[in-house]
């Protein structure tokens, strides 16, 4: 296995602090972003990271989140994370952006898959 480090981007600490203790279980190094302006402002990505990225949350969304990491021609994983009906960001470009959806709630597995891409 190849450990990675994972950016998890959620404005929900309770969400963001459960997925980084199942992301160290998995051999895997999270690092936390509660706020996707201060993601975007101080990341400093790495070819082997990737995104755990939270759709919905205020002033600035996942998809635009994604639109400026795109912007700035990172290509690695990005994959979101939604408690609303992952159909809806279908229309969005989701395969144009190169990205996947874990629908929450999700298990360990899914995220394990998530992650091994």
């Amino acid at each position: 296995m190849t450990r990675r480090t994972v950016h998890i981007v959620d404005d929900d600490h309770d969400v963001a602090d459960s997925l980084a203790l199942l992301v160290v279980s998995m051999g895997h190094t999270p690092v936390i972003w509660y706020c996707p302006q201060i993601f975007l402002a101080e990341k400093e990505l790495k070819p082997r990271d990737m995104v755990l990225l939270d759709i919905r949350m205020p002033a600035l969304s996942g998809w635009d989140v994604m639109r400026r990491l795109r912007e700035e021609a990172y290509q690695n994983d990005i994959v979101f994370m939604t408690g609303h009906g992952a159909e809806a960001y279908l229309s969005e470009g989701l395969e144009a952006a190169r990205a996947n959806i874990l629908p929450k709630p999700f298990s360990a597995i899914d995220l394990r898959a998530a992650i091994s891409g």
